[in-house]
């Protein structure tokens, strides 16, 4: 994603963050090409060693904890809070918007219990088709949902079943929006009966 869009997400996003240090802050590492260096380097990354076979330089850097906070995340929780009972699913791409959009859901009062997370670095495929069932759950066995909300990135897009209790789409970003767009016309268009339909949400 370019900067711009990555800071009108959370205006931390671009500073290098990732599923491991989006609460707490900590050690990061990433490469970059020669080209780039100089604007990582005003951040306060080291480089770490020299260029790899792709000619790209290995830096890191000590992240300070972030704040979790940003008017889109909070949008959506406002939302969210707003229509308890169903399920709700938000998209957004980058795995450390994931957790603080966990975060922030948790501060306007969803149960952390009650949320999941869908990504290639927190779950494999397996787990997400258990996530996938769980927020679902099974009316006709008289199994209750376990999730109300899941926060997803494209590993959702194909291989999981999430029409059942889906009662709105929050798109929090604008990857791939067409896929997205997409996507949300086929959970929309599938969601139980018996749930009020709401067309995709973007957060202004």
């Amino acid at each position: 994603m370019a900067r711009m869009s990555l800071i009108a997400l959370h205006s931390e996003l671009d500073e290098g963050y990732g599923w491991t240090t989006a609460i707490e802050g900590g050690l990061a590492k990433r490469k970059v090409n020669p080209g780039a260096l100089s604007r990582w380097l005003d951040r306060g990354w080291d480089v770490v060693g020299g260029e790899d076979r792709h000619g790209k330089l290995p830096i890191e850097r000590d992240l300070p904890p972030p704040d979790i906070h940003s008017p889109k995340f909070q949008a959506v929780a406002e939302r969210i809070a707003a229509q308890p009972g169903c399920g709700h699913i938000v998209f957004c791409e980058p795995v450390a918007c994931h957790a603080w959009i966990r975060a922030v859901l948790i501060e306007y009062g969803i149960p952390e219990e009650r949320i999941a997370v869908m990504n290639a670095v927190s779950t494999d495929t397996n787990s997400r088709i258990r996530i996938a069932d769980a927020f679902n759950g099974d009316e006709e066995a008289g199994v209750e949902a376990s999730y109300d909300v899941l926060i997803a990135n494209s590993v959702a897009y194909e291989g999981v079943d999430l029409q059942v209790r889906t009662c709105a789409i929050h798109h929090v970003d604008t990857v791939r929006g067409a896929t997205l767009a997409s996507k949300s016309a086929v959970l929309v268009s599938r969601v139980s009966r018996s749930l009020p339909r709401r067309p995709p949400v973007r957060p202004g």
